[in-house]
């Protein structure tokens, strides 16, 4: 069920390690941010400083306990993920005292890799990209009796990250869009359902919900355009956290619905964004949850909106890699030579 109540029960149902992050405004972007519109707010969802620096706690701190309490003889629990949803499974293992097995690609980076082993997780790396990874951890999963969980598509995930929404009605009453990065859609179909639903039921204005894909893994966007679900090949991206060949069975329909729009950004707008959001508002976020803000800085997305909240949905940035996008941004920028 994607209601309203069950959006509010999840929320209730957190575990206590699932932080409320802050709504920060932004005082300046450097001027690149309709800077026309001289009463026109941004404000980020900080989801980069939730336990394991994702959003991606949520979804399994709902759900495992669930699993537990059904299931008391459960052997353990298997998901594929590139590096946060791997994390927030871990530590709902780890808190309900249950083995978890994380299948990761075999290039997802090391800063993800070995958070993930910190909270007690068992990772197996396969493939050359998430598709992969996840075949073969639904595999390991059946083989073994363990139960498969999906980093967006299934329902108590849905709803796990819906929670995101609701907390940026309470903390922004007066909202009026929301850009959320979106890969296997699971944060955008459970934030525009749940923002939509809460907006009709208290009588609100209605707050216009808008996804961020990346150009190099654009399903999300190629399935709203044609109205059914369109698998697409990936490129490599910066923004691994939402590089998926295909949006999910269960989320899409909730997008269809709910979502005003989505848009593409690409690898220099996302690495601007990462590098300007360590600059102007002393954010540490990774590509993926920098999308964002790339597709407004970029002119991706125009919005009427005058007070917008973009989710930066995670900080788990591979410090090689960060080094390497500071460098590049200066040479770009400033004609700088990389240190």
């Amino acid at each position: 069920m994607f209601d309203l109540d069950t959006f509010r029960a999840a929320q209730a149902m957190l575990p206590s390690y699932v932080r409320v992050t802050p709504v920060i405004p932004v005082k300046t972007y450097g001027g690149k941010i309709s800077p026309e519109k001289k009463d026109w707010r941004l404000l980020l969802k900080a989801e980069n400083t939730n336990r394991t620096g994702s959003y991606k706690v949520r979804g399994p701190g709902l759900l495992l306990p669930e699993l537990c309490a059904a299931n008391p003889s459960l052997p353990g629990v298997c998901t594929a993920s590139a590096g946060n949803h791997a994390q927030g499974v871990a530590i709902a293992a780890q808190v309900c005292d249950l083995p978890a097995f994380i299948v990761m690609p075999e290039n997802a980076p090391l800063t993800k890799i070995e958070r993930t082993e910190k909270y007690g997780a068992t990772i197996v790396l396969h493939g050359a990209s998430f598709h992969e990874a996840q075949d073969y951890a639904m595999k390991f999963a059946q083989d073994r009796g363990l139960a498969y969980i999906s980093p967006f598509d299934h329902e108590r995930i849905i709803a796990g990250q819906a929670t995101v929404g609701l907390e940026i009605l309470a903390q922004c009453p007066d909202v009026e869009a929301i850009v959320v990065p979106v890969g296997g859609g699971g944060l955008l179909a459970g934030v525009a359902a749940a923002v939509k639903q809460a907006c009709a039921a208290e009588g609100r204005r209605q707050v216009a919900v808008y996804g961020v894909c990346a150009t190099a893994a654009p399903s999300a966007r190629e399935s709203f355009i044609a109205g059914e679900i369109i698998e697409v090949p990936t490129a490599q991206t910066i923004a691994d956290g939402i590089r998926v060949k295909r949006i999910g069975e269960r989320t899409f329909p909730l997008i269809q619905q709910y979502v005003d729009d989505i848009v593409a950004v690409d690898e220099l707008a996302i690495a601007d964004a990462v590098v300007e959001l360590w600059h102007f508002s002393k954010q540490a976020v990774e590509g993926a949850g920098a999308a964002s803000v790339a597709a407004l800085a970029s002119g991706a997305l125009d919005i009427p909106a005058r007070t917008v909240v973009c989710i930066l949905s995670g900080g788990n940035i591979d410090l090689e890699l960060f080094h390497n996008i500071i460098g590049q941004y200066l040479v770009r920028h400033h004609g700088a030579p990389r240190a």
